[in-house]
């Protein structure tokens, strides 16, 4: 048995080790975090822009925006507005605005023959975009188009 006055090795500067314990935690937390963040391109300014569908079919929040194969960016909101049109906010990394312009078009394709739908930019030749601007949208034909056809 230890004596009152005497100390348990042990617990000797526990306080100290418990502090550099914690702080290192939480840098490794912080860290690990704003790797996250950077992977996403969370910390990459944005331009918002936006364009008009006639339903939101195929349409989602998340959704990829690609130029040339490319991803520039993502669908940031899917809304129907009062008149009774579809809103699409697209959310394009600032870097690649060069290639949007006002005469670019949006194109919402599959991408694949069984996957997702994404949103392809066409690349414009008129005056850049600047954010809160909108391009044209469509719909790509698909095979059950061609089926209705035939």
């Amino acid at each position: 048995m230890a004596l009152m006055g005497e100390k348990d090795k042990r617990f000797i500067n526990i306080e100290r080790k418990v502090g550099i314990f914690v702080t290192l935690a939480l840098s490794i937390i912080i860290l690990v975090i704003f790797a996250i963040g950077i992977q996403h391109e969370l910390f990459t300014p944005k331009v918002k822009i936006y364009c008009m569908a006639e339903s939101a079919t195929d349409l989602h929040e998340g959704q990829a925006v690609k130029f040339k194969g490319f991803k520039i960016g993502r669908v940031s909101r899917v809304r129907l507005e009062e008149d009774g049109q579809v809103r699409v906010n697209l959310l394009i990394l600032e870097k690649h605005m060069r290639w949007v312009k006002s005469d670019s078009e949006a194109i919402l394709l599959k991408e694949g023959m069984i996957g997702d739908n994404i949103i392809e930019i066409t690349k414009g030749k008129a005056y850049p975009l600047k954010e809160g601007d909108t391009i044209s949208f469509h719909y790509d034909t698909t095979v059950s188009d061609i089926a209705k056809e035939l």
